[in-house]
Protein backbone atom coordinates (compact mmCIF):
# COMPACT_ATOMS: atom_id res chain seq x y z
CA UNK A 1 0.00 0.00 0.00
CA UNK A 2 1.52 3.65 -1.05
CA UNK A 3 1.97 5.99 1.93
CA UNK A 4 -0.80 8.89 1.30
CA UNK A 5 -2.11 11.58 3.62
CA UNK A 6 -5.01 9.32 4.99
CA UNK A 7 -5.24 8.99 8.64
CA UNK A 8 -7.14 7.98 11.49
CA UNK A 9 -9.26 10.75 13.11
CA UNK A 10 -11.07 10.08 16.68
CA UNK A 11 -13.34 12.36 17.76
CA UNK A 12 -14.29 12.66 21.28
CA UNK A 13 -18.45 12.23 22.27
CA UNK A 14 -19.58 12.27 25.55
CA UNK A 15 -20.67 8.85 27.11
CA UNK A 16 -22.71 7.73 30.48
CA UNK A 17 -22.48 4.13 31.98
CA UNK A 18 -24.30 2.28 34.59
CA UNK A 19 -22.24 1.28 37.24
CA UNK A 20 -23.32 -1.10 40.09
CA UNK A 21 -23.24 0.10 43.86
CA UNK A 22 -21.24 -2.29 46.26
CA UNK A 23 -22.95 -3.81 48.52
CA UNK A 24 -24.31 -2.19 51.25
CA UNK A 25 -24.10 1.43 50.03
CA UNK A 26 -27.29 3.46 49.83
CA UNK A 27 -28.74 3.86 46.72
CA UNK A 28 -29.34 7.07 45.27
CA UNK A 29 -32.96 8.35 45.11
CA UNK A 30 -33.14 11.31 43.04
CA UNK A 31 -36.73 12.02 43.12
CA UNK A 32 -36.77 11.89 46.98
CA UNK A 33 -32.94 13.00 48.06
CA UNK A 34 -34.32 16.38 46.46
CA UNK A 35 -36.30 19.42 47.90
CA UNK A 36 -38.99 21.41 45.60
CA UNK A 37 -36.19 23.97 44.81
CA UNK A 38 -34.15 21.28 43.13
CA UNK A 39 -31.19 21.02 46.27
CA UNK A 40 -30.27 17.89 47.55
CA UNK A 41 -31.52 17.07 50.71
CA UNK A 42 -29.60 15.64 53.81
CA UNK A 43 -30.72 12.05 55.03
CA UNK A 44 -32.38 12.65 58.63
CA UNK A 45 -31.53 10.07 61.54
CA UNK A 46 -34.67 8.29 61.04
CA UNK A 47 -34.57 8.29 57.14
CA UNK A 48 -34.77 5.19 55.80
CA UNK A 49 -32.11 5.78 53.24
CA UNK A 50 -29.96 6.83 56.51
CA UNK A 51 -26.32 4.83 56.10
CA UNK A 52 -25.86 1.66 57.73
CA UNK A 53 -21.74 1.81 59.70
CA UNK A 54 -21.03 -2.02 58.92
CA UNK A 55 -18.57 -1.83 61.87
CA UNK A 56 -21.96 -1.26 64.43
CA UNK A 57 -22.70 -4.70 66.08
CA UNK A 58 -26.60 -5.71 64.96
CA UNK A 59 -27.20 -5.75 68.61
CA UNK A 60 -26.49 -2.03 68.81
CA UNK A 61 -28.18 -1.16 66.33
CA UNK A 62 -31.31 -2.97 67.49
CA UNK A 63 -34.03 -1.12 69.55
CA UNK A 64 -33.35 -2.51 73.47
CA UNK A 65 -36.44 -4.81 74.81
CA UNK A 66 -37.24 -3.38 77.79
CA UNK A 67 -38.70 -6.50 79.39
CA UNK A 68 -35.27 -8.16 78.48
CA UNK A 69 -33.29 -4.92 79.86
CA UNK A 70 -35.14 -4.66 83.26
CA UNK A 71 -34.31 -7.27 85.68
CA UNK A 72 -37.26 -6.15 88.08
CA UNK A 73 -39.57 -7.16 84.99
CA UNK A 74 -41.23 -10.95 85.40
CA UNK A 75 -41.45 -12.49 81.91
CA UNK A 76 -42.80 -16.11 80.85
CA UNK A 77 -43.36 -18.67 83.52
CA UNK A 78 -42.50 -16.55 86.29
CA UNK A 79 -45.06 -14.08 85.84
CA UNK A 80 -47.55 -16.36 85.38
CA UNK A 81 -46.90 -18.19 88.23
CA UNK A 82 -46.72 -14.94 90.17
CA UNK A 83 -50.56 -13.88 89.22
CA UNK A 84 -51.62 -17.64 89.84
CA UNK A 85 -50.38 -17.12 93.77
CA UNK A 86 -52.35 -13.98 93.93
CA UNK A 87 -55.41 -15.76 92.59
CA UNK A 88 -54.86 -18.51 95.55
CA UNK A 89 -54.54 -16.14 98.04
CA UNK A 90 -57.61 -13.86 97.44
CA UNK A 91 -59.97 -17.30 96.40
CA UNK A 92 -58.19 -18.69 100.49
CA UNK A 93 -59.09 -15.39 101.87
CA UNK A 94 -62.72 -14.92 100.05
CA UNK A 95 -63.61 -18.75 101.17
CA UNK A 96 -62.54 -17.83 105.08
CA UNK A 97 -64.84 -15.28 105.11
CA UNK A 98 -67.45 -16.82 103.44
CA UNK A 99 -67.40 -20.00 105.73
CA UNK A 100 -67.01 -17.14 108.91
CA UNK A 101 -70.39 -15.31 107.58
CA UNK A 102 -72.03 -18.56 106.85
CA UNK A 103 -71.16 -19.94 110.69
CA UNK A 104 -72.36 -16.77 112.25
CA UNK A 105 -75.62 -16.95 110.08
CA UNK A 106 -76.07 -20.44 111.39
CA UNK A 107 -75.48 -19.56 114.97
CA UNK A 108 -77.65 -16.64 114.16
CA UNK A 109 -80.87 -18.68 112.35
CA UNK A 110 -80.48 -21.11 115.21
CA UNK A 111 -80.62 -18.50 118.41
CA UNK A 112 -83.72 -16.68 116.60
CA UNK A 113 -85.21 -20.43 115.95
CA UNK A 114 -85.08 -21.15 119.56
CA UNK A 115 -88.80 -20.28 121.78
CA UNK A 116 -88.26 -18.20 124.74
CA UNK A 117 -88.31 -21.15 126.90
CA UNK A 118 -85.55 -22.72 125.14
CA UNK A 119 -83.47 -19.51 125.08
CA UNK A 120 -83.89 -19.52 129.27
CA UNK A 121 -82.40 -23.09 129.32
CA UNK A 122 -79.86 -22.14 127.31
CA UNK A 123 -78.64 -19.58 129.91
CA UNK A 124 -79.87 -21.06 132.83
CA UNK A 125 -76.90 -23.92 131.55
CA UNK A 126 -74.76 -21.05 130.66
CA UNK A 127 -74.67 -19.97 134.08
CA UNK A 128 -74.03 -23.21 135.83
CA UNK A 129 -71.15 -24.39 133.76
CA UNK A 130 -69.70 -20.44 134.46
CA UNK A 131 -70.03 -20.85 138.49
CA UNK A 132 -68.36 -24.45 137.94
CA UNK A 133 -65.45 -22.98 136.03
CA UNK A 134 -65.31 -20.13 138.36
CA UNK A 135 -64.63 -23.04 141.36
CA UNK A 136 -67.39 -21.16 143.66
CA UNK A 137 -68.93 -23.24 145.46
CA UNK A 138 -71.82 -20.63 146.55
CA UNK A 139 -72.05 -19.79 142.58
CA UNK A 140 -73.03 -23.00 142.01
CA UNK A 141 -75.64 -23.76 144.45
CA UNK A 142 -76.86 -20.25 143.37
CA UNK A 143 -77.06 -21.74 139.70
CA UNK A 144 -79.38 -24.58 141.38
CA UNK A 145 -82.47 -24.65 142.60
CA UNK A 146 -83.03 -25.81 146.12
CA UNK A 147 -82.87 -29.35 146.71
CA UNK A 148 -81.18 -30.00 143.14
CA UNK A 149 -78.60 -32.72 142.89
CA UNK A 150 -75.22 -33.57 140.99
CA UNK A 151 -74.73 -37.76 140.39
CA UNK A 152 -72.25 -39.29 137.47
CA UNK A 153 -72.66 -42.09 136.14
CA UNK A 154 -71.01 -44.56 133.25
CA UNK A 155 -73.96 -45.76 131.88
CA UNK A 156 -77.56 -43.68 132.10
CA UNK A 157 -79.29 -46.76 132.57
CA UNK A 158 -77.37 -48.09 135.60
CA UNK A 159 -77.01 -47.15 139.03
CA UNK A 160 -75.08 -43.95 139.84
CA UNK A 161 -71.34 -44.09 140.68
CA UNK A 162 -72.18 -41.07 143.61
CA UNK A 163 -74.87 -38.90 144.40
CA UNK A 164 -74.34 -35.33 145.59
CA UNK A 165 -77.72 -34.15 146.88
CA UNK A 166 -78.50 -30.72 148.39
CA UNK A 167 -76.88 -29.80 151.24
CA UNK A 168 -73.34 -31.38 153.20
CA UNK A 169 -72.63 -33.45 150.40
CA UNK A 170 -73.19 -31.35 147.50
CA UNK A 171 -70.54 -29.28 149.03
CA UNK A 172 -67.85 -31.92 149.97
CA UNK A 173 -68.35 -32.83 146.00
CA UNK A 174 -67.59 -29.46 144.99
CA UNK A 175 -64.99 -28.93 147.29
CA UNK A 176 -63.06 -31.76 146.37
CA UNK A 177 -63.54 -31.19 142.65
CA UNK A 178 -62.44 -27.53 142.57
CA UNK A 179 -59.53 -28.81 144.91
CA UNK A 180 -58.89 -30.86 141.76
CA UNK A 181 -58.63 -27.94 139.35
CA UNK A 182 -61.97 -29.54 137.60
CA UNK A 183 -63.16 -27.87 134.60
CA UNK A 184 -66.65 -28.53 132.77
CA UNK A 185 -66.48 -27.64 128.79
CA UNK A 186 -69.83 -27.33 126.39
CA UNK A 187 -68.86 -29.26 123.58
CA UNK A 188 -71.92 -28.70 121.48
CA UNK A 189 -75.14 -27.30 121.49
CA UNK A 190 -77.84 -27.92 123.71
CA UNK A 191 -80.60 -30.36 122.73
CA UNK A 192 -83.37 -29.78 124.46
CA UNK A 193 -86.70 -33.03 125.26
CA UNK A 194 -89.51 -31.00 123.52
CA UNK A 195 -90.39 -29.96 126.84
CA UNK A 196 -89.74 -26.70 129.14
CA UNK A 197 -87.45 -28.70 132.03
CA UNK A 198 -85.28 -31.00 130.18
CA UNK A 199 -82.37 -30.66 127.81
CA UNK A 200 -78.80 -32.33 127.03
CA UNK A 201 -75.44 -31.01 125.98
CA UNK A 202 -72.34 -32.38 125.25
CA UNK A 203 -69.85 -31.61 127.85
CA UNK A 204 -66.60 -32.43 129.33
CA UNK A 205 -64.74 -32.66 132.75
CA UNK A 206 -61.11 -32.53 133.22
CA UNK A 207 -59.23 -32.70 136.30
CA UNK A 208 -56.39 -33.25 137.71
CA UNK A 209 -55.95 -36.43 140.41
CA UNK A 210 -52.31 -38.06 141.61
CA UNK A 211 -50.60 -35.80 139.48
CA UNK A 212 -52.64 -36.78 136.40
CA UNK A 213 -54.65 -34.66 134.34
CA UNK A 214 -57.45 -36.69 133.19
CA UNK A 215 -59.65 -35.93 130.60
CA UNK A 216 -63.65 -37.54 130.92
CA UNK A 217 -65.67 -36.73 127.44
CA UNK A 218 -69.70 -36.88 128.27
CA UNK A 219 -73.30 -36.56 128.20
CA UNK A 220 -74.89 -34.03 130.75
CA UNK A 221 -78.07 -33.84 131.28
CA UNK A 222 -79.88 -31.37 132.97
CA UNK A 223 -83.60 -30.91 134.25
CA UNK A 224 -84.74 -27.27 135.36
CA UNK A 225 -87.45 -25.35 136.90
CA UNK A 226 -88.34 -22.18 137.54
CA UNK A 227 -86.66 -20.02 140.28
CA UNK A 228 -88.22 -19.57 143.18
CA UNK A 229 -87.63 -16.22 143.33
CA UNK A 230 -86.43 -13.84 140.14
CA UNK A 231 -87.18 -14.58 136.46
CA UNK A 232 -84.92 -17.40 134.75
CA UNK A 233 -85.01 -21.11 135.08
CA UNK A 234 -82.26 -23.20 137.64
CA UNK A 235 -80.48 -26.67 137.83
CA UNK A 236 -83.04 -28.79 139.45
CA UNK A 237 -80.46 -32.10 138.33
CA UNK A 238 -77.54 -32.69 136.68
CA UNK A 239 -76.41 -35.76 135.53
CA UNK A 240 -73.68 -36.44 133.91
CA UNK A 241 -72.75 -39.60 132.35
CA UNK A 242 -69.72 -41.60 130.18
CA UNK A 243 -70.91 -43.47 127.41
CA UNK A 244 -68.16 -45.34 127.54
CA UNK A 245 -66.02 -46.27 130.58
CA UNK A 246 -62.77 -44.77 130.82
CA UNK A 247 -59.48 -46.80 131.20
CA UNK A 248 -58.13 -43.55 132.95
CA UNK A 249 -58.72 -42.14 136.81
CA UNK A 250 -62.16 -41.00 137.09
CA UNK A 251 -64.27 -38.59 139.39
CA UNK A 252 -64.20 -41.34 141.93
CA UNK A 253 -60.68 -41.65 142.75
CA UNK A 254 -60.82 -37.42 143.64
CA UNK A 255 -63.75 -38.33 145.67
CA UNK A 256 -62.28 -41.11 147.33
CA UNK A 257 -59.26 -39.06 148.20
CA UNK A 258 -60.94 -36.69 149.87
CA UNK A 259 -62.90 -38.38 151.85
CA UNK A 260 -59.53 -40.80 153.34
Amino acid sequence: MDDDDRHLEVTAAPMSALVAAPEGAPTARPDRDRDRKGRRAEPGPDAPGDPIDPGVPQAERDPPDLLDSDPDVETGWAARLGRIRRIDRTQVMLTLAVAVALALAGALYLTQRQSDDEREITAAIERYTTAWNSHDVAAVRAAMYSGGTFSASDNISHEALFLAPWGPELDRVLTALFAANVKLETRGRVIFAGDSTRASVVQRFSYTVYGLRAVEQGISQYTLSRAERGPGLKIVQHVWWRPRVPSAPSMLWILDTSAG
